[in-house]
């Protein structure tokens, strides 16, 4: 769909957005599964187009097909959850061997990134010994079915107003509460909607590119800040719990201290960066994106 029939058809082209990210989940859930990692990592980013986009028509359809899929697809999303996370520790351990003077304990580094990446295989044969893409394939194929069937109760701006604006809205009050508060808690949820929004300006994009490209540059640095900050939270809880591990209770100690400092430096970046890009009142933000929407049309 060119820009023209977006501006005039905005609900066939969001539609149109959602069962192209079903069509990706299963171009990548059947025949042979060639990367576990790639293979997962691009359902998961297409699950979370597909809820953003969800989240900012969220106005336009019922309370019912809003629910139902957000939870399919929420749910299909904590199915592949597990395997992304065991990737983060594998992925954590040998970044902090490459970079890090950890000369004096080498060997047991080498051996703690063979255990998990033996976990890691572990898990990816499981997923598929449990047919998790199969299962995945059938369901949200179900609800290409539904999505279809959808009619959108408006076709103009008005049908992504109010979702911008709520998650707009959102995001801006988690970043001032993680200025006093940054509790695990707060900064995954921060993150999420975080993703939400970017996602939803990447779709708008098309028509809101001068207005939007820069700001977009800037949410996606906040969300790898975060991301990063989240990912070495994840990593350094699983080195303390998991015994297995070849590292001595000093060696952890120290690879826990290294890390905690480069969070700190990576939190108080999210904390300065967060005060500048959401400035805007939401009802602000959402009137400038109409009003742009609305000269450009």
């Amino acid at each position: 769909m060119n820009l023209a029939d977006y501006m005039n058809r905005p609900g066939d082209f969001l539609k149109g957005a959602l069962l192209e990210e079903i069509d990706i989940i299963s171009s990548f859930c059947t025949g042979e599964v060639k990367d576990m990692d790639v293979t997962v990592h691009e359902i998961r980013k297409s699950i979370k187009k597909f809820r953003a986009i969800l989240r900012m028509i969220r106005n336009g359809i019922s309370d019912d097909e809003y629910k139902t899929e957000n939870k399919l697809f929420r749910d299909l999303n904590r199915e592949l959850s597990e395997a992304r996370n065991i990737k983060i520790y594998h992925t954590c351990m040998i970044d902090l061997k490459e970079r890090l003077p950890f000369d004096a304990f080498e060997k047991e580094m080498d051996k703690s990134i063979v255990e998990i990446g033996n976990e890691l295989t572990s898990y990816r044969d499981q997923l598929v010994e449990n047919k998790i893409f199969s299962q995945i394939f059938i369901r949200t194929n179900e609800a290409k079915v539904r999505i279809n069937n959808i009619e959108l109760k408006t076709d103009d701006f008005g049908l992504m107003k109010n979702g911008l604006q709520k998650i707009y809205k959102r995001v801006r009050k988690f970043s001032f509460l993680i200025q006093e508060d940054t509790s695990v808690e707060y900064l995954h949820e921060y993150r999420k909607n975080i993703k939400y929004l970017w996602n939803q300006l990447l779709i708008l994009q098309p028509v809101f590119e001068r207005l939007l490209k820069a700001y977009a540059k800037s949410l996606k640095n906040l969300s790898d800040l975060l991301g990063d900050h989240r990912d070495y939270v994840l990593f350094l809880d699983y080195l303390e719990y998991n015994e297995f591990f070849a590292l001595t209770p000093e060696q952890i100690s120290m690879i826990r201290e290294i890390i905690s400092e480069e969070n700190e430096r990576r939190l108080i970046q999210a904390q300065k960066l967060s005060l500048k890009i959401f400035i805007d009142k939401p009802g602000y933000f959402a009137d400038r994106l109409e009003q742009f929407w609305n000269a450009e049309h």
